[in-house]
């Protein structure tokens, strides 16, 4: 009976410590606040990250081939206008086709980062409550 005080305290002590850590590691969890994909099955999130990659490579591809169109400026001479006027029409055009699947690849770069950023929350197992608990707790 005797020993029931000090082995109280210390688990007033322990409990005290716990909570003061859980409050302190709060910025361990601003990572896990925006998850878009949460909701999602792990099998259907692998199946969504293979068809981004795929796509992703697919716009790879097509930029390696497809010209920017800076090609067509300056292949004139100073005096044909006319030529130069086509010329700078065809770089618009083929520049502004190169710009929108650029824009789409960086689409699917930012669509992967996110879903890589869910995978690797599961593979720590961070999507569930109470890991999330202890993990707060226990780093000092």
């Amino acid at each position: 009976m005797r020993h029931v005080g000090p082995l109280l305290l210390v688990l007033v002590a322990l409990a005290g410590v716990g909570f003061y850590n859980y409050q302190q590691n709060a910025a361990l969890d601003r990572e896990l606040a925006n998850r878009p994909h949460a909701g999602i099955s792990t099998s259907d999130l692998d199946v969504l990250y293979q068809a981004h990659k795929a796509e992703l490579e697919r716009l790879e591809r097509k930029l390696g081939v497809q010209s920017d169109g800076t090609k067509e400026v300056g292949n004139y001479a100073p005096s044909d206008l006319k030529g130069k006027l086509q010329g700078f029409d065809r770089f618009q055009t083929r520049n502004k086709a190169w710009k929108e699947v650029y824009r789409d690849k960086l689409d699917q770069e930012l669509a992967l980062e996110g879903i890589e950023k869910e995978r690797a929350i599961r593979r720590q197992g961070l999507d569930r409550r109470w890991v999330q608990v202890w993990r707060r707790v226990s780093t000092f």
